[in-house]
């Protein structure tokens, strides 16, 4: 009974943390700060919860969390009041303040981690692995390719860099070791080279799939990479 407790307790507090991140956001924007940049925030702050992942008795409640992320898709898009459409602009990821047709950053974590939480289930030490990398190793990348320095040219990609592609792979290196470290107790140092292959895998996902896709794809590319392995 008490380790139903929890998970629902750790549930409630994502939903309330959901909520207050929502509020901020929207407030945010009234400040005129980017909706990028307010999009670009949420990976992150999400990968709070996926911290908390191991303390879960039963993954079955992940899936609770992950229908509690699709509530904001759901509600901006129902509900036609300031708050909830000025959600949907903070959260698009546009440059301007037009209205957005849709919500993607969200829309693909959403996924993302739903691909994470499967394979959590199977193997916890792989699922939190991927889907830390989802929340944080593919935001980091965005950012150091906002350097332009050494810029690849992708025909799919071209504003994407070496150093973005390199710290892609070596942060997916070190999250996934880490992960199976937490788990099993093996030096994360000792996997580097099985792990930094499944960076590759994210890395190359990322430099040649289609935008609206590339995190999931990845994702689960990671995932088969570290059950192969």
């Amino acid at each position: 009974m008490l380790t139903a407790e929890i998970d629902i307790m750790i549930t409630a507090l994502f939903f309330v943390g959901l909520g207050q991140l929502a509020w901020l956001s929207v407030m945010l924007l009234r400040r005129n700060i980017p909706s990028a940049t307010l999009s670009a925030s949420l990976p992150p702050m999400i990968s709070i919860w996926v911290l908390f992942w191991p303390l879960y008795e039963h993954p079955v409640w992940l899936w609770a969390g992950i229908i509690l992320l699709t509530l904001p898709l759901l509600l901006a898009f129902s509900i036609n009041t300031p708050f909830w459409q000025q959600l949907r602009i903070a959260w698009s990821g546009t440059l301007h303040e037009e209205k957005p047709s849709q919500m993607w950053p969200l829309l693909l974590l959403v996924t993302a981690l739903a691909i994470a939480t499967a394979f959590f289930q199977r193997s916890p030490e792989f699922g939190l692995g991927i889907g830390l990398a989802a929340c944080l190793a593919f935001p980091a990348a965005d950012l150091l390719d906002r350097s332009r320095y050494m810029q690849l040219g992708f025909p799919r990609h071209p504003e994407q860099t070496l150093v973005g592609h390199i710290g892609l792979a070596l942060s997916t290196a070190i999250l996934c070791g880490w992960a199976i470290h937490l788990y099993h107790g093996v030096e994360w140092q000792r996997l580097f080279i099985a792990t930094l292959l499944v960076g590759i895998t994210a890395s190359v996902t990322r430099a040649f799939s289609p935008t609206h896709i590339t995190l999931p794809l990845a994702t689960l590319g990671m995932g088969v990479t570290l059950w192969l392995l």
